[in-house]
């Protein structure tokens, strides 16, 4: 096993396809696939799931992924400390989100980056809505917000951002239903918003769970679980479909459920989307530039880094 195999498994996991991986870390596809199944003979675990469709992380593969990120992390880390440019980074970063659904993740983002730049200070504040972000961010231009959005809030916002905010969408990802594999859906592929409003839907406490009751679905068909552990057993004994999204960092969205779970594309025009928003009238700062960088690293973001 080498570090190369690592950022190969990564790489897929983020795509979610062999051939987009390769194309991405400018190998062939052949030697990806050779690469990836010396790994799986070496550990004698299966880390892909393969098929027509594209190829998965087993569970298995996200786990080594997930240890994979921490170890490379820790390479990272030890190698700054040799760096003296390091320790001259200082400063303050304030972040906007419009989702709980992204604290743990910006918590684990800024404990990294934190590790490596123990001079820069971070405060992150959730809004209620991707307005709200705007509003802070023009009352404030070095904020930097990063927003997260799945169907059901394209019903709130219209995407009309002032001319001075700049915005990058890190990711397009997709929202699929999850039912137990004797339930009627499990054999399809994919199924629309429609046909699932026949169903008994199971959605875990967040803010968009009273959207979805209010301006989608029949509110009697709903069901709102905080627990993850009831919200597993129910959607494996008693017959609901729920809601997941599957985005790169699959291990803070997609719950961990065994083969006791069907997983089934989401018919939307409105894909699940990670977006970053600053003032581009106002430079950011090397501290901000240094988390972005850490955030573009940690999700597989490969275009052009902040410098």
């Amino acid at each position: 096993m080498n570090i190369d195999q690592l950022k190969y498994l990564i790489e897929i996991g983020n795509s979610h396809s062999m051939n987009a991986a390769s194309e991405k870390l400018h190998i062939s596809y052949q030697a990806l696939s050779h690469s990836i199944n010396t790994l799986e003979k070496e550990l004698g675990l299966i880390l892909l799931k393969r098929s027509h469709r594209g190829s998965e992380l087993t569970p298995d593969g996200y786990k080594l992924v997930s240890l994979s990120k921490s170890f490379l992390n820790g390479i990272q880390s030890l190698q700054s400390q040799y760096n003296p440019d390091v320790l001259e980074i200082n400063g303050e970063v304030t972040i906007l989100t419009s989702s709980i659904c992204l604290e743990n993740f910006l918590f684990d983002l800024i404990e990294l980056t934190r590790k490596i730049y123990p001079n820069i200070n971070f405060r992150y504040y959730i809004c209620n809505s991707q307005n709200e972000i705007i509003a802070n961010m023009q009352k404030h231009p070095n904020y930097i917000g990063i927003f997260f959005f799945g169907f059901m809030d394209l019903y709130l916002y219209n995407n009309n951002y002032p001319h001075e905010t700049a915005v990058i969408d890190l990711f397009s990802s997709e929202i699929r239903c999850m039912c137990a594999p004797m339930h009627e859906l499990a054999q399809y592929q994919s199924i629309s918003l429609k046909e699932l409003s026949n169903y008994n839907l199971l959605v875990r406490t967040t803010d968009s769970a009273e959207i979805i009751k209010t301006d989608i679905f029949d509110s009697h068909h709903i069901s709102v679980e905080p627990n993850p552990v009831l919200f597993k057993q129910k959607i494996i004994t008693s017959g609901y479909v729920a809601f997941c999204y599957k985005v790169p960092f699959a291990p803070y969205w997609l719950p961990q459920i065994n083969d006791s779970v069907v997983r089934i594309a989401l018919n939307s025009d409105n894909p699940v989307k990670l977006q970053l928003m600053y003032n581009k009238s106002f430079p950011l700062t090397p501290q901000a530039k240094t988390f972005l960088n850490n955030l573009f690293k940690l999700i597989g973001y490969n275009k052009e880094l902040l410098y």
